[in-house]
């Protein structure tokens, strides 16, 4: 028996997804009805997945054909037309269906949520290049342009949940509440977990009086006394917290280390919407490649028809 691509898997993963979040097949009732929007969404993630540009991405298509017999496509789009699809799309749907793989992933185990944040490049220069500019004694500040996006994961199954993206450099506790009350919607978490950089007595507040559930932050310095450290939860963590527990959020490093060895840690659009949506997509293709890996896929009951 012929085995199934992976890249078939990672395809009907996506297609699925984007169907079960409840996107609408079409943005508006005077489309042409070529393409539908899971289609679009498809694509641009698989574009994200071969790490290719638009022009190399369409020419690649070209010849995937049990990818275009799967999606049924009528013709193949012009790249362009992929371009303006990703612009187009809405960050709203893109977040539910990046939501939506833990759903379908739901179970009676105690749900971990890690949080962490990472920078993403937003020039194209090489190291090599910033190197010599030093060198030189030419001043560039190419270094100081990144991407910063901070991401929950579910820990037992290392699937992002949610995330939050800004302009860096920019202080952690900005995106805590945001990212802690979107994770929530999608997944209800029974603890939460992240890095002393978000060590703040608010944050704990968030998380154990809004939202019911508990919270493991260390707290920045040790060495003050329990009885000069401000707040009720941050003297809690003075006192002593799960270990174990804790240790777990070391799979958010492996999550961000992944999405960047196999996507890049470059960002290459050039305005602050088509930016968010290339990080989007980036983060649907990694869920469904972990699903797909970890042997998720047949579990979520991924279809092989189409709706």
């Amino acid at each position: 028996m012929r085995k199934t691509s992976k890249y078939i898997k990672v395809t009907k993963a996506v297609f699925e997804i984007a169907v079960r979040s409840g996107m609408p097949a079409h943005k508006s009732k005077y489309s042409k009805r070529i393409f539908n929007q899971w289609i679009w969404v498809t694509l641009l993630v698989l574009r994200q997945y071969e790490r290719k540009d638009y022009r190399g991405f369409i020419e690649w298509l070209e010849i995937a054909t049990p990818i275009n017999e799967y999606l049924e496509l009528k013709r193949i789009p012009h790249y362009t037309s992929l371009q303006k699809a990703a612009a187009r799309l809405d960050s709203i749907w893109l977040r539910r269906i990046i939501a939506r793989f833990v759903k379908e992933r739901d179970s009676e185990e105690t749900k971990l949520i890690g949080i962490d944040s990472t920078g993403y490049r937003l020039d194209h220069a090489s190291k090599y290049y910033q190197t010599r500019l030093t060198l030189h004694g030419k001043k560039h500040n190419l270094s100081r342009k990144f991407l910063k996006s901070a991401i929950s994961v579910e820990l037992n199954t290392q699937l992002i949940a949610a995330f939050k993206q800004r302009r860096g450099p920019a202080n952690d506790n900005l995106d805590f509440p945001n990212i802690v009350k979107n994770t929530h919607r999608a997944i209800k978490a029974d603890i939460y977990i992240a890095d002393k950089g978000y060590d703040s007595e608010e944050n704990h507040k968030i998380v154990r009086e809004s939202l019911k559930a508990s919270s493991i932050i260390p707290p920045k310095y040790q060495k003050v006394p329990i009885h000069r450290t401000k707040g009720k939860y941050r003297k809690d963590m003075k006192r002593g917290y799960c270990r174990e527990t804790y240790n777990q959020r070391a799979k958010i490093e492996t999550v961000n280390s992944v999405v960047k060895r196999k996507m890049g840690d470059i960002v290459y659009s050039k305005k602050v919407r088509t930016q968010n949506r290339e990080l989007e997509l980036r983060y649907i293709a990694y869920n469904a490649n972990r699903i797909v890996e970890s042997f998720l896929f047949l579990k979520l009951r991924i279809s092989t028809e189409l709706k």
